[in-house]
């Protein structure tokens, strides 16, 4: 939003040209987030932890029903090549 408030006076102010370019404007959100930010650095640490440990067991419960499903798969598979290979090494009666 400063972009357009600021880079107009380019023209006037050959300094305000750095708002041209991205990586200025990157730091410059960087810095404005966190100014801006209702929480200090260690509490934001503490949150985005318990966070992390919560998507953990997530992903450990889904990770183990996919397994199963796997596991269930592979099995059918084996099952279906096992029926497959005996249908073939049988002579056809004739």
């Amino acid at each position: 939003m400063l972009y357009y408030l600021l880079y107009p006076l380019h023209v006037y102010f050959s300094f305000f040209n750095v708002f041209r370019y991205i990586t200025f404007r990157a730091i410059y959100a960087t810095v404005t987030a966190l100014l801006l930010t209702p929480y200090s650095g260690e509490e934001l640490r503490k949150q985005i932890g318990e966070k992390g440990q919560e998507f953990g067991g997530q992903i450990e419960q889904y990770s183990d029903r996919g397994r199963i499903v796997i596991q269930e798969n592979v099995k059918k598979a084996q099952e279906a090549v096992q029926e497959a290979q005996s249908k073939i090494s049988k002579p056809a009666a004739a």
